[in-house]
């Protein structure tokens, strides 16, 4: 039994998807499925029932993955406790992000981390507004980036810390062939009864939509959507779609990170130090 078995077996627990467990821990498919298979012949029962359409846990499995939890965090407590007597700065670092907000400052911030800290792992996990807020509860993920307009922080615990990011403001998308793509600048009644997204998470039945489907429906019908101006960065719809500012909308969508108060990975604490350096340095 080693630590990488454990690591595709909690994943797999997780996902109940063989496929994005792999994508997780950057390994394929088969080599989540080998791992697994090999634990299964060590322990000798079974850890999943699989079927064409479902992953689901044993019993046996259920009762073992507690133990699996803690054999990886007492692995990864004692990994961090050897290179802090060495006085190495490493460990690992689980971020989860909201969906649809790849291309914003998150990705230079995350960049400039492993810059000076290529010692670290660090785990992304791209999922919904629920979901993440979900698994920093259950201590999943060591921090989230999720966004909301305005103030901030009414839908997390006293236990959450956060700090504010960077704020964008909202644009109109339309398809280039739209009547109101020659325009300079949008007033927001002009496109309202038509627009259907609207990227809004001060709601708190905010859903984190798919972004690529969205922006290839614009480009191909007359829809619009109201989206955070970063979105221009996806450049494989520049070709067909316009993005205009709009008048008298002063709403901003607002990056924030979120982390527990009561964490102990060193990792974070290097993590947030190096967020709070850049932006002085912004």
């Amino acid at each position: 039994m080693n630590i990488q078995q454990l690591k595709c077996f909690v994943e797999v627990s997780r996902t109940l998807n063989f496929t994005k467990a792999g994508q997780n821990l950057f390994i394929s498919q088969t080599a989540v499925t080998n791992h697994i298979k090999n634990l299964e012949e060590i322990l000798g029962f079974a850890l999943f029932e699989r079927t064409k359409k479902n992953v689901t846990l044993t019993q046996k499995g259920h009762i073992f993955l507690k133990s699996a939890l803690k054999l990886l965090e007492a692995g990864q407590e004692c990994y961090q406790t050897i290179q802090y007597l060495n006085h190495e700065n490493v460990g690992r670092l689980k971020i989860g992000y909201l969906k649809g907000i790849e291309h914003c400052l998150m990705i230079d911030i995350i960049q400039n981390f492993y810059q000076s800290y290529p010692q670290i792992d660090i785990q992304l996990y791209r999922e919904s507004r629920n979901q993440l807020e979900d698994m920093l509860r259950n201590h999943e993920v060591d921090c989230i980036f999720t966004a909301s307009i305005g103030q901030y922080n009414q839908h997390f615990s006293e236990e959450m810390s956060s700090c504010f990011i960077h704020s964008y403001p909202f644009v109109v998308v339309l398809n280039k062939n739209h009547p109101l793509a020659y325009k300079e600048k949008v007033d927001y009644f002009e496109i309202k009864n038509q627009t259907h997204v609207i990227m809004d998470s001060s709601d708190p039945h905010f859903i984190s939509h798919d972004l690529d489907e969205i922006l290839m429906n614009i480009a191909i019908h007359d829809d619009t959507a109201i989206l955070a101006d970063f979105i221009k960065d996806y450049y494989a719809y520049q070709k067909y779609l316009c993005f205009l500012p709009m008048k008298d909308f002063h709403q901003s969508f607002d990056i924030h990170i979120v982390w527990h108060q009561d964490h102990k990975n060193k990792a974070l604490y290097s993590f947030l130090e190096n967020i709070e350096q850049k932006k002085n340095e912004l």
